[in-house]
């Protein structure tokens, strides 16, 4: 199974992410919102059948995480690291 395979109806995959350096890296990056909207960015990597969800804190974004993120999928965990609406770099 593939990241993107598991992302939900409202989720899209685009090209892997690039903003965060080397930590992402084969990550899959996908935008996700409510009713199909691409309010929110985030990166999915590894593929083990537990996920991790790892949200920054406030004034943070994405790339805080992205070493850890990295970490979890080498040892057999799926992760998502992902930016809050207005947080974060910018990804088109």
């Amino acid at each position: 199974m593939t990241p993107s395979s598991a992302l939900p109806p409202s989720a899209s995959a685009a090209p892997v992410d690039a903003s965060c350096g080397a930590s992402t890296a084969g990550g899959q990056t996908v935008r996700f919102g409510l009713a199909g909207a691409t309010n929110l960015i985030g990166v999915v990597l590894g593929t083990g059948k537990t996920g991790v969800v790892l949200a920054h804190q406030s004034r943070g974004n994405r790339c805080q995480w992205a070493d850890y993120a990295h970490e979890l999928a080498q040892a057999g965990y799926r992760s998502l690291i992902f930016d809050f609406a207005g947080s974060g770099p910018v990804d088109r």
